[in-house]
C-alpha cells in the first residue's frame, strides 16, 4: 500500500506541476502559486475529514508547519523555474534533488545508507550536471531558471523530511499545519511583491487546478510517508518528472537533445538505486 500511495503521489505531482509551471509562464509565478495554495485548501478540509486522526501531538503540527514552509518555498521555486526554463530539464534537477536531500539529512543524522544509494546519490548529481549543461533543441538551462530549480529540488527535500516525522494517527493535520503557514506567507509575499494574489483571467483555472492536484499528491505522499520507510516514499514520488516530461513533451512539444534525454534517464535510474538500496 505504501508504495501505491507513492506512486500517485508521484503521478499527480507530475500533472500539477506541469500545469503550475505552464500557469506560471502566462503570470507571475507569485500570484499562481498564492491562487494554488488557497484552492488546495478547499481540497485539504474533506481530505482532513475524511481520513480518521487518533492522536494529534503537538510535534506533528510543529513539524507540519516547518514543512510548510520549505514546500511553498519548494513551489515558487519551481513554478518560477518551468516559466523560464525547459520542463524537461527542469524537471529532473528539482526531482534528483528532491530525493537527494533526504539522504544527506540521513547521513548527517547518522544513519548510513548502502552503497547502492550513495552510487545513486552521486549519479544523480552528475544527471543535474549534464541535463544542465546540454545542448540541443532546448538548449542549456540558464543561471535563472537554475537557480530557482535548485531551491525547488532543496525545498521539496526538506518538505519531504519534515513530513515523514509525523505519524499515521495524525491523519492529514500536519498538512494543515503545513497550509496554515504557507498560504498567509504566499498571499503577504504574492500582495507585497505584485499588488495582486490573483493571475490573470488565462491562468486562473490552470493555477487553480494545479493547487487542487497538488494537494491530493500531498495527502498520498503524507500517507505514504506515515507508513513507509523516508528513503523509499521519497524516491518513489520523486518520479514526477516522468509525467511533467511527457506533458511538456505532448502539449508544448517540447524537445530535448539525445544528450539531455541521455541525462534525465540517468536521474530516473539514479532516483531508482536510492529508492532500491
Amino acid at each position: 500500500m505504501t508504495e501505491l500511495f507513492a506512486l500517485s503521489s508521484a503521478a499527480l505531482f507530475g500533472v500539477g506541476d506541469f500545469m503550475g509551471g505552464f500557469a506560471a509562464r502566462r503570470a507571475s509565478p507569485l500570484r499562481v502559486t498564492a491562487l494554488a495554495q488557497l484552492v488546495s485548501v478547499a481540497v485539504l478540509v474533506p481530505l482532513v475529514l475524511i481520513v480518521p486522526a487518533t492522536a494529534v501531538t503537538g510535534s506533528d503540527l510543529a513539524w507540519g508547519a516547518v514543512g510548510g514552509v520549505f514546500g511553498v518555498l519548494g513551489i515558487v521555486g519551481l513554478y518560477t523555474a518551468l516559466s523560464r526554463g525547459p520542463m524537461g530539464v527542469v524537471a529532473p534537477i528539482t526531482a534528483v534533488l528532491g530525493a537527494v536531500v533526504p539522504v544527506m539529512i540521513g547521513l548527517i543524522l547518522g544513519e548510513r545508507p548502502e552503497a547502492l544509494a550513495m552510487v545513486g546519490v552521486v549519479l544523480g548529481l552528475v544527471a543535474i550536471a549534464w541535463v544542465s549543461a546540454g545542448s540541443g533543441p532546448s538548449g542549456p538551462i540558464d543561471r535563472y531558471a537554475l537557480l530557482p530549480a535548485v531551491v525547488a529540488g532543496v525545498g521539496f527535500g526538506l518538505f519531504f523530511v519534515c513530513l515523514a516525522q509525523t505519524y499515521e494517527a495524525a491523519g492529514m493535520w500536519p498538512l494543515a499545519a503545513a497550509r496554515a503557514v504557507s498560504v498567509p506567507v504566499i498571499v503577504l509575499l504574492a500582495a507585497r511583491r505584485t499588488g495582486s494574489v490573483l493571475p490573470a483571467k488565462s491562468a486562473r483555472t490552470i493555477a487553480g487546478g494545479a493547487g487542487a492536484i497538488d494537494m491530493l499528491a500531498n495527502g498520498f505522499y503524507v500517507a505514504a510517508a506515515q507508513r513507509g520507510l523516508l528513503s523509499v516514499v521519497a524516491v518513489l514520488s520523486a518520479l514526477y518528472p516522468i509525467g511533467t516530461v511527457l506533458l511538456a513533451r505532448i502539449v508544448l512539444g517540447e524537445r530535448l537533445s539525445r544528450g539531455q534525454l541521455a541525462a534525465v534517464g540517468v536521474a530516473v535510474v539514479a532516483i531508482a538505486m536510492i529508492g532500491i538500496a
